[in-house]
């Protein structure tokens, strides 16, 4: 992973499904939220059901509701970028995010396996801002978006918010 790229994001909405957890459950394979999350978001096929969906959106996965810092609870929202509050065919519990406005760090990486590609780059987010106290994570809203490329590598990229 290399240095991040420093930006200014305007709000905006994404609909989906949440859970609630923290990293010490997310740390344990029996108490882990977030692999269950995008097995029902993957095998519900949630995005299709939501109607108001943004053309060409990429996969979101938004963290957001900190009760403090990365040691505490916060919510994790698997969705898509959508134009209003989601409208759905079918009622699955969707949820709608407004992503703060603000800055943002963003921190790109890519490998085969998507689930340790994301897991490899947040321990290097962990590793960068740690390194860096002058970052001050806001804690508000940080992301990540799923993308591919054509060689079968995944894409992701994860924006942290930044005070």
């Amino acid at each position: 992973m290399s240095t991040p790229e420093h930006i200014y994001l305007d709000t905006f909405l994404v609909a989906g499904i949440t859970t609630r957890t923290n990293n010490a459950n997310e740390a344990n394979p029996n108490s882990a939220q977030i692999p269950l999350l995008w097995m029902t978001f993957n095998t519900d096929e949630v995005a299709n059901d939501i109607i108001n969906r943004v053309a060409n959106t990429p996969i979101y996965g938004v963290y957001h509701r900190y009760a403090s810092d990365m040691n505490d609870d916060y919510s994790v929202t698997a969705g898509v970028a959508v134009t209003a509050p989601a409208a759905t065919v079918e009622d699955e519990n969707i949820e709608t995010i407004s992503v703060m406005a603000g800055n943002y760090l963003i921190f790109r990486a890519q490998g085969v396996d998507l689930i340790h590609t994301v897991m490899a780059a947040w321990q290097e987010i962990w590793t960068y801002c740690s390194a860096h106290p002058e970052i001050k994570r806001a804690y508000q809203t940080d992301f990540e978006t799923y993308l591919s490329n054509t060689d079968g590598n995944h894409v992701i990229e994860i924006y942290i918010g930044v005070a």
